[in-house]
């Protein structure tokens, strides 16, 4: 599954590809990963593309957002206007048109993601249970540490994988994390020292 590096690297190509670009017409191939209401949103143009822990999140006009969960398989594939490259038809499950005739698909070969259309108070509820941002002014060492020390008992593999804590690691940069750190992932939280933390 993609994590916070791979999803920001992801968020940066959309910024550079459709960012500013007007959605004129939503094609819905599959109900379970794209919301059956997106075609309603049209005419809507992207203001920004972002990121919050696993999620991108497009920034529309008029206050609407799409709420983008890539999970396991998904990806989107750009194409300009008069491309002839017919790859991103393997796995399509959604088209995003574009007023300049370029546009985006949403691929996802084992269905797992989802793409929703959301108002700015529901998308504050979708994303009011996700912890810190690891990589934000927030994530200071300080809360870095007392994050963890809340959950004495829980073993840190599964403290660095709760999203309620902090947004975004997963199971590869938390096994790498503790390598690197020579913790064992089994290790409750209370026997680690402050300096194996920070």
């Amino acid at each position: 599954m993609p994590e916070l590096p791979e999803v920001e690297t992801v968020v940066r190509q959309l910024n550079a590809t459709v960012k500013g670009k007007t959605i004129v017409a939503i094609d819905v191939l599959d109900r379970k990963v794209i919301q059956s209401t997106l075609p309603k949103i049209v005419p809507a143009k992207i203001i920004n593309v972002e990121r919050r822990g696993k999620s991108i999140i497009f920034e529309l006009d008029r206050n609407r957002y799409l709420l983008a969960h890539l999970r396991m398989t998904g990806h989107f594939y750009y194409l300009s206007q008069g491309s002839k490259d017919t790859t991103y038809k393997q796995y399509h499950v959604g088209t995003f048109h574009f007023q300049d005739h370029s546009f985006l698909t949403h691929n996802s070969i084992r269905r797992f993601g989802r793409i929703t259309a959301l108002t700015q108070t529901q998308l504050n509820k979708a994303l009011s249970t996700l912890g810190i941002e690891p990589l934000s002014k927030e994530c200071t060492t300080q809360k870095f540490t007392s994050l963890f020390q809340s959950k004495p008992n829980a073993n840190i593999k599964n403290c660095l994988l709760d999203q309620h804590l902090i947004a975004g690691i997963g199971n590869i940069y938390a096994q790498e994390a503790l390598y690197r750190a020579g913790i064992h992932p089994e290790k409750k939280v209370k026997e680690i020292s402050s300096a194996q933390l920070t």
